[in-house]
């Protein structure tokens, strides 16, 4: 295995998010999980049809917004977790076996909400 490259450790419990992507007038959302977070970014796993079917556009250098539920999904519900507004920048997107695709995302701005 190579050596790490990564400036921060990732945690690899999946975390809710919720993903904010489109222009103005076709702004779609989605929910779904983390496959990975670190303070520097996070990676998504996307189902084939995002929002009412229309395919994700989400190249390289697409700007998009999340909020992520800092409450990790094996601990179940409780509380109101703590939530992050994040915005990022869409650094990969490669489509998976079945049509899934895996979006990597560099995080610009965070905050707490």
């Amino acid at each position: 295995m190579g050596r790490e490259r990564r400036r921060s450790p990732r945690c690899y419990e999946p975390f809710p998010v919720t993903l904010f992507a489109g222009a103005a007038g076709r702004r779609l959302a989605l929910d779904t999980l983390t496959d990975n977070i670190s303070g520097d970014g996070l990676c998504l796993h996307l189902p084939r049809a995002f929002g009412r079917g229309d395919p994700p556009q989400l190249g390289a250098g697409s700007w998009v917004t999340l909020v992520v539920c800092l409450r990790p999904v094996c601990l179940g519900a409780g509380p109101d977790p703590a939530r992050v507004a994040i915005a990022g920048e869409v650094v990969r997107a490669e489509q998976q076996p079945g049509g899934a695709y895996s979006v990597g995302v560099r995080i610009r701005r965070k905050k707490f909400l």
